[in-house]
């Protein structure tokens, strides 16, 4: 990390730096969006911990366009 802000200097690491913010903000606010839009079902999971057959039906239920089911 010490060469890579060697290479690209102080602006180069704060460009780096709110780029990477950038990405991560995004991607939690998609999973924000999902927790949200899952709710119901992920709390019904959370009380069938102890029953993998219930559990295996409310994940199928479970929407996410990059989950694979």
């Amino acid at each position: 990390m010490q060469s890579l802000a060697e290479l690209i200097g102080p602006y180069g690491m704060k460009h780096l730096s709110e780029h990477l913010m950038w990405h991560i903000t995004s991607q939690v606010n998609e999973l924000k969006k999902l927790v949200v839009e899952n709710m119901d079902i992920l709390a019904q999971v959370k009380s069938s911990l102890h029953k993998p057959e219930v559990m295996t039906h409310h994940a199928k239920r479970l929407t996410c366009e990059w989950l694979p089911l």
